[in-house]
């Protein structure tokens, strides 16, 4: 990850159509959209993922949600695994660059164990408060920064991040963010995606 990456994650809407458009339209801008459909079979998420590329996506930037064998099968760019998908040592032995594996992380120890058993990078939040969280304290910066400074692999944030608080989540090093309501959620997904990559430009330009 070269440039501070701006990962979309698909809302569990469901609605195929929108997302393959919206995916296409946002191609140029961010550097990962990845498939979180959980209602999908594997099925759905390959055909899916089969007329996104044959759409013309780029394949190193779609990112398959838990779903080893359908990232496989796409030859995507990267198996993202929760805590309940394959063990992160189990996906690194099937998976072979440039696909990347990623993991989701809700504390230091599990990212810890994440980057000990081979995962590319770990995706922290919740940084800030949600409503796909409710109940759920907010992580904070503090413990982002925590993770940047104690891990060999890049750290990427979600959680209650949008064009407002790029700046800040920023100034922890972390490799880029993840977003889902700031972009999808937005009447203009793209000038949306392009205000929050300005942001992210700016924040990390000297």
């Amino acid at each position: 990850m070269q440039r501070p990456a701006l990962f979309v994650i698909s809302d569990g809407k469901g609605n195929a159509e929108r997302l393959l458009q919206t995916a296409m339209t946002l191609a140029p801008v961010i550097d990962g959209f990845m498939l979180r459909e959980k209602q999908w079979t594997a099925r759905q998420m390959w055909e899916w993922g089969k007329a996104l590329l044959e759409a013309g996506f780029p394949p190193e930037k779609l990112w398959i949600n838990d779903r080893l064998d359908v990232a496989l099968a796409l030859s995507a760019g990267g198996v993202h695994l929760a805590g309940h998908s394959l063990p992160v040592a189990a996906a690194r032995a099937c998976v072979t660059p440039p696909m990347k594996v990623g993991v989701s992380v809700h504390s230091l120890d599990e990212a810890l164990q994440a980057a000990d058993e081979g995962a590319d990078y770990v995706l922290f939040g919740h940084i800030f408060p949600t409503p796909s969280k409710p109940g759920l304290p907010a992580r904070g910066l503090p413990s982002l920064k925590e993770l940047v400074v104690r891990l060999s692999i890049p750290v990427l944030a979600i959680g209650g991040i949008h064009a407002d608080n790029v700046a800040a989540v920023m100034e922890t090093g972390c490799a880029g963010i993840a977003v889902i309501s700031a972009v999808l959620g937005a009447p203009n997904p793209l000038a949306a995606a392009q205000t929050i990559r300005q942001r992210l430009h700016a924040a990390c330009s000297p």
